[in-house]
This record gives C-alpha cells, sequence and structure tokens, in this order.
C-alpha cells in the first residue's frame, strides 16, 4: 500500500475499515460501533497501524530520517467533548489519520504507513513484514543512521 497522503487518505481509511470490521462505511453511532466491535472474529482479527518515519530531532538519537512511533487506528469512541470532532461522541479513522498528516506533514520531510497487521502480531515485526512500504522508510532510516554514523541507533529487522 502506499504512503499516506491527503489523497489517499478516505481510500486508505475504506480499507483498514474492512480488514478490521468487514465493511467500508464509519459507524453512524457508538451503539453501531459497539456492535462491530462485538461481532467481530478473534480467529483472523486484524488492526490498523500508522508508522510514523521523517526527522528526528532527540537528542540522543538525532538523525535527518527515521522512525518516530507506530500507533494503532481505529474507529472508536471519544470519551473527551476535546477528542470528539464527529458525530455522536465518535471519532473515525479519517479524522485520525488527518490529524497525523497535519501533525507530520510530508512536506518537511515526514512519512506515514499506513497498514492493516494481524492483531496477535508484534507491531514492527508484522509491520514490516506486512508492507512494501514500511520495509522501504525502514531501510531508508537505517542507512541515514549509518551515513551520519550513528551505529547506537537500533531498528527492527
Amino acid at each position: 500500500m502506499p504512503i499516506l497522503t491527503a489523497d489517499n487518505l478516505a481510500t486508505r481509511s475504506r480499507q483498514a475499515r474492512f480488514a478490521i470490521d468487514r465493511c467500508t462505511a464509519p459507524p453512524a453511532s457508538v451503539e453501531e460501533l459497539q456492535h462491530r466491535i462485538a461481532s467481530r472474529l478473534k480467529s483472523d482479527a486484524a488492526r490498523a497501524v500508522a508508522f510514523v518515519f521523517g526527522p528526528v530531532t532527540h537528542p540522543l538519537r538525532a538523525t535527518k530520517y527515521g522512525p518516530h512511533f507506530a500507533v494503532g487506528v481505529n474507529d472508536h469512541e471519544a470519551f473527551s467533548a476535546f477528542a470528539s470532532l464527529g458525530s455522536a461522541g465518535l471519532r473515525s479513522i479519517e479524522q485520525v489519520l488527518a490529524d497525523l498528516l497535519k501533525e507530520f506533514p510530508a512536506e518537511a520531510g515526514h512519512d506515514i504507513v499506513f497498514a492493516t497487521i494481524p492483531m496477535a502480531a508484534e507491531i514492527w515485526p508484522a509491520g514490516l513484514k506486512a508492507d512494501s512500504h514500511l520495509r522501504d522508510c525502514h531501510a531508508k532510516a537505517r542507512q541515514t543512521a549509518r551515513q551520519e554514523g550513528l551505529r547506537h541507533v537500533w531498528y527492527a529487522r
């Protein structure tokens, strides 16, 4: 799957929602979301994860390009008035991804890889196995660290 952009955000959200809940539309109410969660198959459960790469400014591992973090992304109920941007206290995958794109823009050198992985797997190894763009970003981060002489920077293999 391609690196997340504003152009493919809606498509990638629908694909992730289909992998998680077997439907493409966001839930219309908290009750519908709760029903979807209750009806998920546990044996082949999937989750969607956003992996964020870009310039790293932390003093101990500063590099021009490296991994920032990985975060699970799904439709969820917003328990705070500050977090609720949708109807009925819901926060959709689209809203979460739009916020990530705003906070980590491509123009500033960031890449967001949005992948679906098995629920039972560890995030980074499963993501690297599942997504070629994540492997490309990971390789670019490793190469950048090597070129900058940062041997102490660890990246999952």
